[in-house]
């Protein structure tokens, strides 16, 4: 099984993230997914554009949007354009949507609102045109199949992703429970809708922290597990695997999570102070993270292997990307 890896970026300095992507393009990472929200970072699609033009073999697009701020049929436009600048290479990440919408005061709509979302944007794309709120709308100057990815944390969502993405990205931990029933309710939506599992393109969302030792490593890495902690559990933790010990704690953060913070280093972000006083760092870490030396972080990845977990979305929210990016080419990727 081959492992591969994808890089969720954040667009806050343009210079660094085009070194990013570019180092990503040479050393082989196989995708980058370009966070979108407006209110923290630069605008998604034009980021995704520049990156398109700076890079020849990864595969580029939102990760993710919403069909909240923008309107489907600008969505299915701009993905389908992004498809040209970059020769066939775009996917489109759509979800519910987080910091963009919270930070215009406005509440994500429910997961099983998207479905209907996801199915107007491809009949767009594919067929031109779809029937929306009454009335149709239209997209005339081109058309084609563009895959369209769906970021899940509960079993609702691998039922939806199953019958519906062409990607899937599994942002609820690593546990070996937590896989299991990812794997089977995908399944099982997967087939209600005529085809199996392997027809999906599954990711696995995985902060990485490589470091002296895994302390270290988990110390430096504070900011994005909170990040991902937030983006699976905030809806509810029903289904999720969440242990009683821990789960009024969990409450605790993500009720008290600044979503004006979202997706920022450890030293600029209280929501890791929050999470330190709640005393679920180390949980987050075990459930959620790949994190150690780059020998301890291989085995993990290797251990991971048997159960049909071998691609991985890691997020990169650090504040110097480049130097992020070279040390997964130079310390982990040569041992997996």
């Amino acid at each position: 099984m081959t492992v591969k890896f994808a890089l969720g970026v954040t667009p806050a300095s343009l210079e660094d993230f085009l070194r990013c992507v570019r180092l990503a393009d040479e050393c082989g990472i196989a995708a980058i997914g370009v966070a979108d929200s407006q209110s923290l970072f630069h605008e998604t699609w034009s980021s995704c554009a520049l990156a398109a033009m700076n890079t020849k073999n990864i595969l580029i697009g939102p990760w993710v949007t919403n069909p909240v701020t923008r309107h489907l049929a600008v969505t299915a436009s701009a993905a389908m354009t992004l498809d040209d600048i970059s020769e066939g290479r775009a996917f489109l990440g759509i979800g519910p949507g987080d910091s963009a919408i919270y930070n215009l005061g406005l509440k994500p709509p429910s997961l099983g609102s998207l479905e209907r979302p996801i199915k107007h944007i491809r009949e767009l794309l594919e067929q031109g045109s779809t029937d929306l709120e009454g009335s149709t709308a239209k997209l005339t100057w081109g058309s084609r199949h563009i895959p369209i990815g769906i970021p899940v944390s509960g079993p609702k969502g691998f039922h939806m992703a199953g019958r519906l993405a062409d990607i899937v990205w599994v942002a609820l931990g690593l546990v070996p429970e937590i896989i299991q029933a990812a794997q089977e309710t995908m399944r099982a939506g997967a087939e209600e809708a005529g085809r199996s599992l392997d027809d999906i393109d599954v990711w696995w969302y995985a902060p990485v922290g490589i470091g002296e030792s895994r302390r270290k490593a988990i110390d430096a890495m504070k900011g994005i597990l909170s990040t991902v902690a937030f983006v699976s559990l905030r809806f509810t933790l029903v289904g999720k695997f969440v242990p009683d010990n821990v789960a009024e704690s969990v409450r605790q953060f993500i009720s008290g999570y600044t979503s004006v913070s979202h997706a920022s280093p450890a030293d600029e972000n209280p929501n890791v102070k929050l999470m330190e006083r709640l005393g679920l760092t180390d949980y987050f870490a075990d459930r959620f993270a790949i994190a150690g030396t780059p020998q301890e972080c291989a085995q993990q990845i290797k251990d991971l292997e048997p159960r049909g977990v071998s691609q991985f979305m890691v997020p990169v929210v650090v504040a110097d990307k480049t130097s992020y990016v070279k040390q997964l080419r130079d310390e982990l990727m040569p041992l997996v």
